[in-house]
């Protein structure tokens, strides 16, 4: 899998294993250096599938990250886009936090934070089946999807995601957006909901959906 660089790498994976290890170790008092390599398997999804799949929720580091790299980046930009746009009375902080880059065109963009931003997006659409929200097109019915199968009951939540073989996308706004979200709200009929960027808790959920080992 495809991960942006430099703020994401194989490391985690590497902290990942450690952490699956000390837990196979602690809760079999070793006795699982007995176990064939596909029963191995099996327990680390066991261990790093959620809570409300009735499981023990150790969620990969090296998913967690992209979402929160993805999160706190975009977050990043539009409060920049926010602070610095004409009608507001605040320095023009993109121009002193970020100088030399246009944040309303990510073609043009060259600090390596901004570059993993890009790739972020990439991996997120290309590996994790999202979907970007385009002002042509229909207005999706919520820009946050809510995470599903969240019933307190795991045996229920457990029957809902086998009935479900499809993982719906989930909608990113392109990166264009990202710094003029606000001009693109405005834009919206009034029935429209205001676009936002999924929060932390839901870009990691879908992740999860969506991790290759699992």
């Amino acid at each position: 899998m495809s991960a942006p660089s430099p703020l994401i790498s194989d490391i985690f994976a590497k902290v990942d294993a450690t952490i699956l290890e000390a837990l196979c170790r602690k809760g079999t008092t070793d006795a699982h250096v007995e176990w064939t390599a596909v029963f191995r398997r099996f327990v680390d999804m066991k261990l790093q599938l959620p809570h409300f799949r009735g499981v023990f929720g150790v969620t990969p580091n090296a998913g967690s990250a992209i979402s929160a790299f993805y999160a706190a980046s975009v977050s990043l930009v539009q409060w920049l886009g926010f602070c610095s746009h004409a009608e507001q009375n605040f320095i023009d902080l993109a121009s002193t936090w970020t100088p030399g880059q246009d944040l309303a065109n990510p073609d043009q963009l060259s600090a390596p934070t901004l570059l993993a931003l890009k790739q972020a997006q990439k991996v997120l659409l290309t590996d994790f089946g999202c979907h970007e929200w385009s002002l042509d097109g229909p207005v999706p019915a919520s820009a946050v999807p809510q995470i599903e199968g969240s019933s307190p009951n795991p045996a229920a939540n457990a029957l809902q995601s086998a009935s479900s073989n499809v993982v719906p996308p989930l909608i990113l706004l392109p990166l264009t957006l990202f710094y003029s979200t606000q001009t693109v709200d405005s834009n919206l009929d009034g029935n429209a909901k205001a676009l936002s960027v999924p929060a932390l808790r839901v870009i990691t959920a879908h992740l999860m959906r969506c991790w290759s080992s699992h």
